[in-house]
């Protein structure tokens, strides 16, 4: 039996699919997409919920490891109590029209925030889910994952935001955006 925070498989090489997911009617419920694997299927709802989010909690670098830990669970226990509270992301255990056959289909749900029923520090865990077209959610942290990387920066190629601050700043006669923008230009 599987049980919250467990992890029944390994890294593999992921794929965003250009397929749309849906429930293949004209109306009914979207996510954000799909991503294959070598072995599954999964039907992707992104939260973008952080920090800064409308009732956001702020984790800071500061905080010990227990402290850690507690703001995991916590985080955690406002978006799961034995299936998903937000509507918004409860839709992604409802099952999603797949692009091909062959795989198995799984749910996962993206959440900007770090977050972990354990307070660990893994950015993928799975919990069961009863009574769903799924037995079971898989997770990923985006700020557990971030927070667990070896270095200290991180270069992300982002030509489209890089030519809105150029815009902006020739908008804006802006010196910081321009030189911000090219920042980003040299590091390509």
């Amino acid at each position: 039996m599987l049980r919250p925070g467990e992890v029944v498989r390994e890294c593999e090489k992921a794929e965003l699919l250009t397929a749309i997911c849906t429930q293949g009617r004209k109306r009914g419920y979207r996510l954000d997409g799909w991503v294959e694997t070598e072995s599954v299927l999964y039907q992707v709802e992104v939260k973008n919920w952080s920090a800064h989010s409308f009732g956001g909690k702020r984790l800071t670098s500061d905080l010990s490891t227990q402290e850690v830990a507690d703001f995991r669970k916590e985080r955690w226990g406002e978006v799961w109590n034995g299936t998903l509270v937000d509507r918004t992301a409860a839709k992604v255990l409802r099952r999603m029209k797949p692009p091909h056959r062959g795989k198995p289909i799984e749910p996962l749900v993206v959440f900007w925030v770090a977050m972990h029923p354990l307070g660990e520090p893994s950015p993928f865990f799975q919990t069961p889910v009863e009574g769903k077209a799924f037995d079971r959610l898989n997770v990923f942290s985006m700020s557990n994952y971030l927070r667990g990387l070896p270095q200290d920066t991180l270069e992300l190629h982002l030509p489209k935001t890089r030519a809105r601050l150029l815009w902006l700043a020739a908008l804006f006669d802006c010196e910081a955006l321009a030189g911000t923008a090219s920042l980003a230009e040299s590091s390509d």
